[in-house]
């Protein structure tokens, strides 16, 4: 069923003694779908694509002290990066989606003090929820953790096999591309190491000229690609506000406005101690980098799932019996509406009532690609379209061409 924009439908729905799908036990612990199969085997997670390429140890978490503060991390000297191990697996099935849960509770020391000597050891438990649904190019990866231990960063790795010299990395409206690695003479240019941890907004794709892989999240903000490998930062956990002399930051602590310096400052809620939940999808293609299918496929990832409200009848409204009220009128209301009629392949930001005229609504479209995109007025309202700017002023333009990396507010009138 089609539900089209600035509309509704009404549904009408009939009981039925039929028992709904349920989602059943399996007894291998692999799911697939037309794209891709994932297994869980020998305590990795490996990952076949329909044209039967393998992908050993396909996702892995890893785990290593950090001494840094809230502002940067920093590796602990003598320090050895722990990888994290799931010890039980469950997969189940429909015939729409199939998932498979993995659990694992690992020791691990608890804080910087023990990553060397080891004598003290806290619990980070760690729940993975793999769901592959038919038809769907993304591999979805729910985690649950809970984080009993301090000073520590938890990564999560995709093994990729794609081996690119540079990153792609989301921006609003856009994207950037980033050579990793260290200058090998930073110190005549910076006083401070260019790190290649790096930022990004909704996704990051490594390419090539027959294939790519692109991990798009929900909520993780930092990234670092090695070689083939992407790794995102999940939890990066610390007792201190700012310290001084990190490994990739010599000097004074961060936050310090002084040259004297200042007393540190313990912040133990950046310690993060307690239960987080992270999401994030996997797309794997034997075609390049596309900016547009990459942006349709963060708009699939992101999409809200549509929520109801059961709402039973007033049984007290227009009663036979009732001779005070007036009886229903019968208002002619159509059981379909659409009043606009946009092509879903343009990527709407926002859609909102006009906070000016009543009678009028706001569409942001964007254009996440380097070439400009033409709009035809007639494909996106039945109504009169007029372009304004943020504080909703006209601009005098009728040309509704979206520029590279950018976006157009249009208001639509009724």
């Amino acid at each position: 069923m089609e539900l089209q924009g600035l509309g509704y439908r009404v549904i009408a729905f009939e009981e039925s003694g039929a028992e709904l799908e349920n989602m059943i036990l399996a007894a291998e612990t692999a799911i697939k779908n037309e794209c891709y199969k994932v297994a869980f085997t020998k305590g990795e997670i490996t990952l076949e694509t329909a044209t039967g390429e393998r992908k050993a140890a396909f996702i892995e978490l890893e785990d290593s002290a950090n001494a840094g503060d809230t502002y940067d991390y920093s590796p602990l000297a003598g320090d050895t990066t722990r990888n994290l191990q799931f010890t039980t697996a469950i997969t189940e099935k429909s015939s729409k989606v199939e998932r498979l849960i993995l659990t694992g509770v690992n020791k691990l020391p608890f804080d910087l003090e023990n990553r060397t000597t080891n004598e003290k050891q806290g619990e980070l438990s760690v729940k993975m929820v793999l769901e592959l649904k038919q038809g769907s190019e993304l591999l979805a990866c729910h985690l649950e953790v809970d984080n009993q231990i301090k000073s520590h960063r938890l990564r999560l790795k995709v093994n990729t096999g794609v081996s690119a010299a540079s990153n792609i990395a989301s921006l609003p409206f856009g994207y950037i591309e980033r050579t990793p690695g260290v200058s090998a003479n930073w110190q005549e240019t910076y006083s401070e190491m260019p790190i290649d941890i790096e930022p990004l907004e909704q996704s990051v794709t490594l390419t090539t000229d027959t294939k790519s892989c692109t991990v798009f999240t929900c909520g993780i903000k930092e990234y670092q690609q090695q070689e083939s490998q992407l790794a995102l930062t999940l939890l990066a956990t610390t007792g201190q506000l700012g310290k001084p002399d990190l490994a990739y930051r010599p000097g004074r602590a961060s936050g310090d406005t002084t040259k004297k310096g200042h007393v540190l400052i313990a912040t133990e809620g950046a310690q993060l101690i307690g239960q987080h939940t992270f999401s994030l999808a996997i797309y794997l293609g034997e075609q390049p980098f596309d900016e547009y299918k990459t942006a349709l496929r963060s708009r699939e990832f992101n999409r809200t799932t549509v929520s109801y409200q059961r709402q039973p009848f007033n049984h007290f409204l227009h009663r036979l019996d009732n001779k005070i009220q007036k009886t229903a009128r019968n208002r002619g209301l159509k059981r379909a509406l659409a009043l606009n009629t946009i092509s879903s392949n343009y990527l709407i930001s926002a859609c909102y009532p006009s906070y000016y005229e009543s009678d009028k609504y706001i569409i942001r479209i964007e254009n996440p690609t380097r070439t400009p995109l033409k709009l035809e007025p007639s494909q996106v309202t039945k109504g009169s379209l007029e372009r304004i700017n943020a504080l909703e002023e006209s601009v005098g333009m009728q040309d509704f061409t979206i520029p590279a990396y950018d976006a157009i507010t249009l208001r639509v009138t009724f």
